[in-house]
């Protein structure tokens, strides 16, 4: 295990830690209701336990248009300028894009899993020009706009209001979309 090997050679001070795709999640209709999938979730807690010893983030990777068509979400509540009427209401949290209901739902996970207030790192993110339904440059642009606009706004999500979310950039993330 790599934190193994770093405290081998006496580098505590490293954070090591792997990135995640959202198929992590299980209970992906409610933020509230969001967990580790029961067949990695014992793994995924020694996982948990390791990095937290080390104040490493959990690095999740969001594919928006990959997440609306696997679970039959409208394609708009994707974007951040939802003009859908689609949105989903969670006690009192209303979710009107896909990108705080994905980020929640992992709050969520990681609360029921004992570290409710590990840093979340967003490794990847972003939307294809091609490949799926939807996909386009205008689309491309649409959402990376909109995320840039939502992340400047510093609002956080209904269960961590306030607090900056931090996306690792990439040059071929943002490139043109500036």
């Amino acid at each position: 295990m790599t934190r193994d090997a770093l405290d081998k050679f006496n580098l505590p001070n490293i954070k090591a830690t792997t990135p995640h795709f959202t198929d992590v999640l299980t209970n992906v209709t409610k933020p509230s209701e969001g967990d580790f999938r029961e067949d990695i979730k014992g793994k995924m807690l020694e996982f948990l336990d390791c990095i937290n010893r080390t104040g490493a983030p959990f690095v999740i990777h969001i594919f928006p248009i990959y997440t609306v068509y696997r679970y039959g979400f409208d394609v708009d509540f994707a974007f951040f300028d939802n003009k859908s009427k689609f949105k989903i209401v969670d006690g009192n949290n209303t979710y009107t894009n896909l990108f705080t209901f994905i980020y929640d739902t992992l709050v969520s996970a990681l609360a029921k899993a004992g570290y409710g207030d590990m840093e979340i790192i967003v490794g990847q993110i972003g939307w294809p020009t091609d490949g799926y339904v939807s996909a386009s440059e205008p689309n491309a642009e649409r959402f990376h706009r909109g995320l840039l606009q939502y992340i400047a706004r510093k609002e956080g999500t209904p269960l961590r209001p306030n607090k900056d979310i931090n996306i690792l950039w990439t040059l071929s993330t943002t490139l043109g979309y500036l």
